[in-house]
C-alpha cells in the first residue's frame, strides 16, 4: 500500500491503519471463539469443529516430552527454565516471529537477536509468556506425573487470564500455582477466585454487582 492510497483509505474509514487492524483482529478473535453457526459450517471446506482439541492434544504431547528430559536428563534439569523459554520460542512465536522479520525488512541472518539472553529478555517482555512460563515451572516442581489434557488446557488459560484479566475464577491447581508458588497475581494485580461464589462475593464488594451473581 502506498502512502497516497494510506491517506485514501484511512479517509474512507475514519480510522488509521493501526485502529483498523486492531478493530478486526477483535471480530476475528470473537468469531474464532463463538464459531460459525451449523449452516455456515458446512459451507466451509474442511472446517473441523473439533480442531480446538486437536491443537491441545498436540500441546500435551509437547509437553509431555518436555517434562520427560526435565526428568531424565541432569543438564536440561538443572536449567529448567532455559528449556520452558526455549521450547516457547520454538512452538509458540516462531513462525510469528519470521513474518515480523519479514515485515521489518530483516532476512537471511540478519536478526535483532544473536544470544539466549537477548532471546529469554523478548520472552518477559510479553506477558502471556511469562505467565505461562511461570505456571509451567510450578507444574513440574510438584507434578511428577506426565501431563493431562485439562493441564494443557490450563496453560492456554493462563496465558489470557493471569496477565490481562482482571479477576478470573481457576481450579484448586491453577489457584495454587498462580497464588501460593509464584508471584503472578500480585504481578499482574490479577484476583485469583477458587469458585463461582467467591466470585459472587467478590462482585458485591467491588460494587459490580449484587450479592450471588455467578456469571
Amino acid at each position: 500500500m502506498s502512502q497516497q492510497q494510506r491517506v485514501q483509505f484511512e479517509a474512507a474509514l475514519r480510522m488509521s491503519v493501526a485502529d483498523f487492524e486492531a478493530w478486526a483482529n477483535v471480530v476475528a478473535e470473537h468469531w474464532l471463539l463463538v464459531g460459525p453457526n451449523r449452516e455456515n459450517a458446512n459451507q466451509i471446506p474442511g472446517y473441523n469443529p473439533y480442531g480446538a482439541r486437536e491443537l491441545v492434544r498436540t500441546a500435551l504431547v509437547g509437553l509431555n516430552v518436555m517434562s520427560a528430559n526435565l526428568r531424565n536428563d541432569p543438564d536440561l534439569s538443572r536449567r529448567p527454565k532455559d528449556v520452558k523459554f526455549a521450547r516457547q520460542l520454538a512452538d509458540d512465536l516462531y513462525g510469528i516471529f519470521g513474518k515480523v522479520l519479514l515485515r521489518a525488512g530483516l532476512v537471511g541472518g540478519d536478526y535483532p537477536f544473536q544470544t539466549k539472553e537477548d532471546y529469554t529478555a523478548l520472552l518477559l517482555a510479553m506477558p502471556s509468556r511469562i505467565a505461562v512460563a511461570e505456571v509451567q515451572l510450578a507444574y513440574h516442581r510438584y507434578l511428577r506425573r506426565d501431563w493431562t489434557i485439562n493441564d494443557a488446557r490450563d496453560m492456554m488459560s493462563v496465558s489470557v487470564a493471569v496477565p490481562y484479566c482482571d479477576v478470573f475464577v481457576a481450579d484448586k491447581q491453577v489457584w495454587d500455582a498462580v497464588v501460593n508458588r509464584t508471584d503472578l497475581s500480585k504481578r499482574f494485580s490479577s484476583v485469583v477466585l477458587r469458585n463461582l461464589a467467591e466470585l459472587g462475593d467478590w462482585l458485591t464488594v467491588s460494587g459490580i454487582g449484587t450479592k450471588g451473581t455467578t456469571t
